[in-house]
């Protein structure tokens, strides 16, 4: 009797302990498998990369809006005033002031007066006589003197200014040079002036 009981005593036991252990291994078994799945899950193939885009700042184009209220100005061009310089203008002097030849003169072909041919005439006398100052000349002073004076018909000066001035030297130089022709100019009989104010330039260039 006392073995009988023993015995299923010990059997129960055994069944305890191998229920435990059966339970407890299917736990683990289970909780084995579920991290098993998770780590295929989280796992990437091999050779594949995953790439997160980068957020950017949107850009945005600002175009400026032509202005409609700005009207078209048209570019008027001016004429053009065409100052001659003083060289040219001494060209122009001189074509003008062609060979006189004849009683009454004959210029580019047409005739001129014979007060047109005195006047030309005593340019050139001017300009044969006239002396560059050698201290003004070594000093580099130069310019134009606009003399005036009034001649009579026998070539005599009466008087005579200055109406435009330059340097002293050159003011005298210019006033001796009038001086220098007095009497040498007559009026040919076909001026009927008895005295005439004439006014020349006097230039004096180191060019």
């Amino acid at each position: 009797m006392d073995t009988s009981s023993s015995l299923r005593t010990n059997f129960n036991f055994s069944k305890s302990i191998l229920t435990s252990v059966l339970l407890h291994g299917g736990l683990f078994a289970f909780f084995i498998f579920q991290i098993h799945q998770t780590s295929q899950q989280s796992e990437l193939p091999i050779g594949i990369e995953v790439f997160f885009p980068q957020e950017s700042n949107p850009i945005f184009e600002v175009q400026q809006k032509p202005d409609r209220h700005i009207q078209k100005v048209k570019k008027i061009e001016s004429e053009k005033v065409v100052v001659p310089t003083p060289a040219e203008q001494n060209q122009v002097a001189r074509t003008s002031e062609q060979v006189v030849t004849g009683r009454e003169g004959v210029a580019n072909g047409i005739e001129v007066t014979a007060e047109v041919r005195y006047i030309y005439e005593l340019k050139k006398m001017l300009e044969r006589k006239k002396m560059y100052p050698q201290m003004a000349k070594s000093m580099g002073h130069q310019g134009v003197v606009q003399v005036q004076f009034v001649i009579d018909r026998a070539g005599k000066i009466l008087s005579h200014e200055l109406l435009k001035t330059s340097h002293p030297l050159l003011n005298k130089a210019a006033l001796d040079l009038i001086r220098a022709i007095d009497g040498q100019k007559p009026f040919p009989t076909e001026i009927s002036k008895l005295t005439w104010k004439i006014s020349v330039p006097i230039e004096y260039s180191l060019h």
